[in-house]
């Protein structure tokens, strides 16, 4: 590539150049934000997270004998306190319950303008053929930091208040109810929806690359004059070079 006729060419017509350079970054703003405001034409989501624990009474984590209580119908005899199986299959259908349109309906009338979903967590990943926990995850989105952060809580409080309704509903005593503890409560912040960088650079690259491709059009249509060119390349004239010789 020769990069002096290259310079040259966008050097002869640097107006027309600089006019497109003032029409890529117009464009390229243009595509990320409205004017005169500057408001981004898509507004950025926040997310935050909250971690509960599905649990029991009497921490039965902490023992490292298993631990065993009477059966709540007084039948069958004792059964494993903690049972990692039945909290773990008790998590999975918490998720669906705070994923659902009921619990989704009392968070946006405790948190207005917030969303909230649920997820089980894995010992690893699940593409690693890990384990699910009687762990769930709730995220709450929002438009601002503190919507999220206040669209996760009420995702947190709504929920344990609906079981705790349900099972004093059922009649379930205190010593057999299932326990959500909060791990983790909402603090930090994160964006999942921000603006994108791609679409304005592929549109600057993309006018710059037309006005570019216009300059040399117009070269080959309006060529400069040989003697110009020949002055401008630093080559001595011909006419010069013919007197000496004669």
């Amino acid at each position: 590539m020769d990069f002096h006729l290259f310079g040259s060419v966008l050097w002869r017509f640097r107006y027309l150049v600089a006019a497109g350079l003032v029409v890529a970054l117009l464009l390229s703003v243009l595509t990320v934000a409205k004017l005169p405001s500057f408001a981004p034409r898509t507004p950025p989501v926040y997310a935050s997270h909250a971690t509960l624990l599905v649990t029991q009474t009497g921490f039965p984590w902490g023992s490292a004998v298993q631990q065993y209580s009477q059966s709540p119908t007084g039948e069958g005899g004792l059964v494993p306190a903690g049972d990692l199986t039945r909290l773990t299959n008790l998590a999975n259908l918490y998720v669906q319950l705070a994923n659902s349109d009921l619990i989704g309906r009392l968070v946006a009338r405790e948190a207005p303008g917030t969303k909230i979903s649920a997820t089980q967590n894995y010992s690893i990943s699940p593409s690693y053929y890990s384990s699910p926990l009687p762990i769930l995850t709730i995220t709450g989105t929002g438009k601002s930091h503190s919507r999220a952060i206040a669209g996760t809580q009420a995702g947190v409080d709504v929920l344990t208040q609906y079981l705790k309704d349900q099972q004093r509903a059922a009649g379930i005593g205190e010593k057999q109810r299932v326990l959500v503890e909060e791990l983790q409560r909402p603090v930090a912040v994160s964006v999942v929806n921000g603006t994108k960088k791609t679409l304005p650079i592929v549109v600057f690259i993309t006018v710059m690359l037309a006005v570019t491709g216009l300059a040399f059009v117009l070269e080959n249509i309006r060529p400069r004059p040989r003697s110009a060119a020949v002055m401008h390349s630093g080559a001595e004239p011909l006419v010069g070079a013919a007197r000496r010789t004669a």
